[in-house]
């Protein structure tokens, strides 16, 4: 497995595991980004990419630090998740 590879699996693992910590569904985090439903399971499935803007739209979202989904990286970086 690729850093890259390796270090989106930690991007996606985190944002879902903080949708658990907030009892919040993928389907839920769609709808308050106003993703359709199949991107959003695409995206956090590593699928489809994610922007680090995307990525930083999540953590507002969640109202949690960027730093606390993993992704400080990707943002001083401006590398987005990729599958």
């Amino acid at each position: 497995m690729s850093e890259q590879r390796s270090q989106n699996d930690v991007f996606l693992a985190e944002i879902r595991a903080e949708l658990g910590r907030q009892k919040i569904s993928q389907r839920q985090l769609g709808r308050m980004l106003g993703w359709p439903t199949t991107t959003t399971y695409y995206r956090l499935n590593g699928r489809m990419a994610l922007s680090a803007e995307r990525l930083l739209t999540i953590a507002t979202v969640l109202d949690v630090p960027v730093t606390s989904l993993g992704f400080q990286n990707a943002v001083a970086s401006d590398q987005g998740v990729r599958s």
